[in-house]
């Protein structure tokens, strides 16, 4: 069974977790070997102390009949018998818990204790040899009757002193591989930790590259399915796993299907206005047209003024929808261009021609500067932009004002600008013009986005400020000529 985490959070998890694991692998086993030289070391320890304890006892002991036997033989002042006697019993009760858990050893100790307290009784047993009061055959009995219980005591401290060979010694460190074992476990534990840390580097690192890979996979998934989408391909099929990459595959696939299902919807939208409202409002268009012109008898001047209203408003809507679909078929990429090399003035005319009525009535001087240089694009659809752009221009400016065109060239490109010194809109309200889904003066406006939109397949730029001094200014960079074959 293949385990594999399904979660970015698991796979992190995992990613400090095993590492983790490898050092505590090798932290217990170095611990262990510490805990077994501790162990090791503190037998050494306790052997130590008890023959440094042993031979203390004795050394006592050894004393108490050296200087007793002094003593007697040749006088002095009595010695501090009593404080060497309580060293003597503080080192056999302190003995006697450092050798509790050993038999044999606790039996030699009672063996040392029992010769010490007969040594001791001995000890007692010795008389005085100077003194002046006894005469000499006397102190020779008594030199004797001394020297015959200093020779057994002597026995006694022998026997002693053979028991406390008995006493384990430290094996460990008297032993000539003790050294050799030490370095040697030290360099298996150098070797450990070494060890441990490469291994935990290197499994980190291919975890790291394992996930980093599968986590690559699903964020390159959705890159792609990101430009697939941009570029109206079909989606790759959905990442498998419940990790949360899967989840934001799904969720851009969900999204996708929505979002081409209300294209679709739109789509259908523009469909019917494209069929069935421009051709009614077409028929309309042409009866207000006759009625205008006496086709159906004469009519009122009243009758005849909202008629003309009536058209320019029928004219308004048909451009609207026009400009609807034409940022379709731009967003659709089915807007056609048919570029080539013409003089620029030719396009400013044509431009100019279809808003002078709309200036006239408006009393609005148009004015244009000549030129006489080329530049490449579609004469209609860059001539319906420079028109849109002149049309908004003179809807910004005050009556009696005056809106300038004039074109020149610029590093290799073509730049027509169009001015209004009179226009007072603000820099963010003519910015927001251009925003397809924003209204203007409560009225939908698609003017400058299709015009922007233009310019752009054309491979130009519209730019749009407004200066204190200089007013409203439009400036369409355009190429001069057509662009080199790929």
């Amino acid at each position: 069974m293949r385990f594999a985490p399904k979660t970015i959070y698991a796979k992190g998890l995992i990613l400090i977790c095993v590492p983790l694991l490898v050092e505590f692998a090798c932290g217990m086993s170095v611990f262990s070997l510490q805990r077994y030289y501790e162990e090791k070391l503190a037998k050494e320890r306790v052997a130590v102390e008890i023959i440094f304890h042993a031979n203390e006892m004795w050394i006592d002991c050894t004393e108490i009949m050296f200087l007793k036997g002094y003593f007697n033989l040749f006088g002095g002042p009595e010695l501090a018998f009593a404080e060497r006697m309580t060293r003597i019993k503080d080192e056999y009760a302190l003995l006697k818990k450092l050798v509790a858990n050993d038999a044999s050893q606790t039996k030699s100790l009672e063996l040392i204790h029992f010769y010490t307290q007969q040594a001791l009784e001995l000890s007692n047993k010795l008389e005085p040899v100077v003194s002046a009061q006894r005469p000499g055959s006397s102190k020779m009995k008594a030199l004797l009757a001394d020297l015959d219980i200093l020779a057994q005591a002597q026995h006694l401290v022998g026997r002693m002193a053979s028991e406390i060979e008995f006493f384990r010694e430290p094996e460990f460190l008297h032993s000539p591989s003790a050294v050799p074992e030490v370095e040697k476990s030290t360099a298996l534990v150098d070797r450990a930790v070494f060890g441990s840390l490469a291994a935990s580097t290197l499994v980190a690192i291919l975890l790291f590259v394992y996930f980093i890979r599968s986590i690559n996979q699903g964020v390159q998934t959705v890159v792609d399915n990101t430009e697939r989408f941009k570029q109206g391909l079909e989606l790759a099929p959905q990442t498998r796993g419940g990790d949360e990459l899967a989840h934001v595959d799904a969720a851009f696939h969900e999204m996708a299907d929505e979002i081409k299902e209300a294209q679709q919807t739109k789509q259908a939208i523009v469909s019917m206005i494209s069929h069935d409202l421009r051709s009614p409002l077409t028929s309309v268009m042409g009866y207000l047209s006759n009625l205008r012109e006496g086709a159906f008898g004469d009519a009122s001047q009243d009758t005849l003024s909202g008629a003309a209203r009536c058209e320019r408003e029928l004219e308004r809507l048909i451009r609207l929808i026009s400009d609807l679909l034409d940022l379709d078929k731009i967003e659709a990429g089915k807007f056609e261009l048919r570029p080539r090399v013409i003089p620029v003035q030719q396009v400013i005319e044509g431009a100019l021609s279809r808003v002078r009525e709309s200036a006239e009535e408006k009393g609005i001087a148009v004015r244009s500067t000549g030129s006489t240089f080329d530049i490449y694009a579609d004469p209609d659809r860059i001539t319906q932009a420079l028109a849109n752009l002149l049309s908004t221009a003179l809807r910004l400016s005050p009556a009696g004002s005056s809106v300038e065109t004039r074109a020149s060239r610029l590093d290799g490109h073509a730049e027509i600008t169009i001015a209004s010194s009179a226009s007072t809109i603000s820099q963010a309200t003519l910015e927001s013009l251009f925003d397809r889904y924003r209204l203007s003066d409560s009225e939908l406006r698609l003017e400058l986005p299709v015009s922007k939109e233009i310019v752009r397949l054309h491979g130009g730029m519209i730019d749009a400020a407004v200066e204190p001094e200089l007013g409203l200014q439009f400036s369409v960079r355009l190429p001069s000529h057509a662009p080199p074959a790929s």
